[in-house]
């Protein structure tokens, strides 16, 4: 199993004014809420801490902009995901996994976390939601510096073996210096961003990546 971002039954959005992002933070194993995560734009001291149900509520945030939220818990891997605010009716929500979980994920590809550097994650789903079903058939290309992506086979594992998605739709790129990189997919057409991520061009999408951090990166091909 890969990490991500899922999307429970989304709640009424919450009554807010300006920018803001409202969602739900859990457990990458067993899906349990996640008491105490402090989530905030990037590079801010706009933050706010989730509930005891993993629910967050998060305002004050710019209207209608693209915006990077981080999430920072002591037992987990610091995570960071795109959101755009004009999405008032669409919750954020997030797996968080524990650095054991990021470490077994890629030392499942043969390598270890390297200390300084950024892991990606990368979904394909058919409609907006982690549990819906995933995008095979696409193959993701970028800037020399992310590497090559490692597709997860049909349970959801990386594997290098794997050249494109699979029914699981997802990917990694592992040890990535920090950075702002462009990817490429190839294969399906009809793709958008999940939540933000506004294209640079046909199909190419940015990706911000952090030091000793998770990066996001989900993307809908309805088509």
């Amino acid at each position: 199993m890969m990490f991500g971002c899922p999307a429970p039954e989304d709640d009424p959005p919450p009554d807010l004014s300006g920018g803001f992002a409202y969602g739900n933070v859990i457990t990458l194993v067993g899906a349990n809420p996640i008491a105490g995560v402090e989530i905030c734009m990037h590079d801010s001291d706009v933050c706010t801490e989730s509930m005891d149900d993993g629910s967050f509520e998060l305002e004050g945030l710019p209207e209608d902009e693209d915006v990077i939220l981080a999430l920072d818990h002591i037992d987990y891997f610091i995570a960071l995901g795109m959101w755009n605010t004009s999405r008032k009716d669409d919750q954020w929500n997030y797996t968080l996994p524990t650095e054991e979980e990021i470490g077994l994920q890629v030392g499942i590809t043969g390598g270890e976390v390297e200390r300084g550097k950024g892991q990606v994650f990368f979904a394909a789903r058919t409609e907006k939601g982690q549990e819906k079903p995933g995008v095979p058939g696409l193959t993701l290309s970028g800037d020399a510096a992310l590497g090559d992506a490692v597709y997860a086979n049909d349970v959801g594992l990386p594997d290098t073996n794997v050249t494109e998605t699979t029914s699981a739709g997802n990917a990694i790129f592992v040890n990535v210096e920090p950075g702002v990189y462009e990817f490429t997919i190839d294969g399906v057409d009809g793709c958008e961003p999940y939540f933000s991520m506004n294209a640079s061009g046909e199909d190419t999408f940015p990706i911000h990546v952090f030091s000793n951090a998770l990066s996001a990166a989900t993307i809908v091909c309805e088509n």
